[in-house]
């Protein structure tokens, strides 16, 4: 799981964030993770499966994404510049979440995109 945010809301104390969305926000990765504990769990415990119930979880500052686009592209790149510039969230988790990609590899989707089979048959 890949979230990306200007704070981290899975480390900073909810006394600590700065508004009600924040705050929202924080409770919403939450839920997600649990959610997809909960879903590993249950797929592996009908398989003889090793893996871990817990999900790997990267969250992405806005530090840690300009980072992850010079890993992914090289110091010089002019993206972290348009990055930094950009004031769209939505835009700037496009950037972020296509560099952490490149560097981990993985799938990304909507949240609400809904799969109507597995994808690992």
């Amino acid at each position: 799981l890949i979230f990306t945010y200007h704070t981290n809301l899975l480390t900073t104390p909810t006394s600590q964030l700065t508004d009600s969305e924040d705050v929202a926000l924080a409770q919403n990765v939450k839920n997600i993770i649990s959610y997809h504990q909960q879903s590993t769990s249950s797929s592996s415990s009908s398989s003889s499966s090793s893996s871990s119930s817990t999900p790997q979880v990267r969250f992405l500052t806005d530090e840690q994404c300009i980072q992850s686009i010079r890993t992914a592209l090289g110091p010089q790149t002019n993206l972290t510049t348009y990055f930094a510039d950009e004031k769209h969230g939505m835009y700037k988790a496009d950037m972020c979440r296509g560099a952490a990609l490149h560097e981990t590899g993985g799938l990304y989707f909507d949240i609400d995109v809904e799969a109507r089979m597995s994808l690992w048959d």
